[in-house]
């Protein structure tokens, strides 16, 4: 069957790239009833590179925490570091999401700063709550950055972040889910009922302590949680002018990373650039159902799948992670089978990732596409197989950096996500 797959993929190469406008260095010249026709209205996809600081976050809702004078002033200040305030973001989106991030959380971080460029991925190879993953990667790129104390940190966004928040629909999705699970920890009642009730969309709840939370990852430092750190653990893959570096082999014709059940993956991410140094987060969970720690709804997560893209003629290089979804990795080797390297601008990346897309799967074999997002040629291709086909809405989630030959940093969203983006 694997071969099967191998050749639908073949020619599905071969009809996208076809129809691909930017392989052909025409895209300028296509009139507007030859591109796709989309059935959703497109969200922001990206700032204007006029805007030196840029925030990617995953919901929408979230942006009116950043939009806080205190915190826009400090990511402002140009006397305060890029690592710092990558590390002031992190402790916010800690505090606030509490549906998709915990301090048990595998933790995978890019930075570009203004020396190199290294990824980091922090991870227990027990599996049990609490690990403090998630004070340790912040310590851990604090010392190796030699930057400003975590505890200064965690006091400055314990003291600016209202003690309540404002439940917003993923969480209370996530609640309303997960309330059983929520109805056996005292401590969890606390921050996620009122009365008898679950707490709803629009309501407020309790956020965590941060400065308690890292006193008590301080007071078991001392213990062993055997927490792994991950450097720069790129597979690379060159091809003539391409050249990609990614944390799975995408040549490998098992595509696969990340097998897990996706209704079981709680994933986050935060995306920061300052002028041209940029970081990306990336924090993966799944449902604690151990009786051992009520207290946590989250234990750690698979690794996400990211890569970086690179032409070596142009310059150009784009950073990008694909979180949503099983098998999410194959998302990232498409985009790489139709010639991504060849995008010129902004404008040109967000057609790559607007492009219709389709994931193979087994037990059963099919084929899901988003049938909705296509053109005619491309569906009745689909249809002339002997296969079967799934029409879906979506397809995971794209987003990443871009980083032109100007080497002007510019953060990128998936116009398939709900991610909030400021521009400043």
């Amino acid at each position: 069957m694997m071969l099967m797959f191998k050749k639908i993929f073949f020619l599905l190469i071969l009809l996208f790239s076809n129809s691909c406008s930017f392989i052909s260095k025409k895209i300028d010249q296509l009139e507007e009833n030859e591109k796709t026709v989309y059935t959703k209205k497109i969200a922001k996809e990206y700032c204007k590179k006029t805007a030196e600081i840029q925030l990617l976050t995953k919901e929408n809702e979230n942006l009116a925490i950043y939009n806080q004078e205190r915190i826009l002033s400090y990511l402002t200040n140009k006397n305060e570091s890029f690592i710092n305030k990558t590390l002031f973001l992190q402790l916010i989106n800690f505090a606030s999401n509490p549906h998709s991030i915990n301090q048990d959380s595998r933790v995978q971080i890019l930075i570009k700063n203004n020396e190199d460029l290294n990824l980091f991925e922090f991870y227990s190879i027990q599996n049990q709550s609490p690990n403090y993953t998630l004070f340790y990667a912040l310590d851990f790129i604090s010392n190796k950055y030699r930057k400003r104390n975590i505890l200064d940190l965690v006091n400055l966004v314990q003291s600016i972040l209202p003690d309540n928040l404002i439940v917003n629909e993923a969480l209370s999705n996530f609640l309303l889910k997960n309330n059983k699970n929520i109805l056996i920890s005292d401590k969890l009642k606390v921050s996620f009922q009122k009365g008898d009730e679950i707490l709803r969309k629009g309501e407020s709840f309790k956020r965590i302590n941060l400065v308690s939370e890292y006193n008590d990852y301080i007071r078991n430092i001392h213990k062993k949680f055997n927490i792994k750190t991950g450097i720069n653990q790129f597979f690379n893959f060159k091809q003539e002018h391409k050249e990609s570096k990614c944390n799975f082999k995408i040549e490998d014709d098992k595509l696969t990373i990340n097998q897990i059940n996706s209704e079981n993956l709680f994933y986050d991410y935060l995306l920061f650039k300052d002028k041209n140094q940029y970081f990306t987060a990336i924090y993966s969970s799944t449902l604690n159902t151990t009786k051992s720690s009520p207290d946590s709804l989250l234990i750690q997560g698979p690794s996400l799948p990211i890569c970086l893209f690179r032409n070596e003629i142009s310059k150009n290089m784009y950073v990008l992670f694909s979180p949503d979804g099983r098998d999410s990795s194959q998302h990232l080797k498409h985009l790489h089978e139709y010639e991504l390297y060849e995008a010129q601008s902004l404008s040109q990346l967000a057609d790559f990732l607007r492009f219709p897309r389709h994931l193979f799967l087994s037990s059963p074999d099919r084929v899901l596409y988003e049938s909705k997002l296509g053109r005619k040629e491309q569906l009745d291709f689909f249809l002339s197989l002997n296969f079967p086909i799934y029409h879906v809405e979506d397809l995971g989630i794209v987003n990443g950096v871009a980083v032109f030959e100007d080497q002007k940093a510019n953060l990128i969203s998936d116009f398939r996500s709900n991610n909030g983006l400021l521009c400043l």
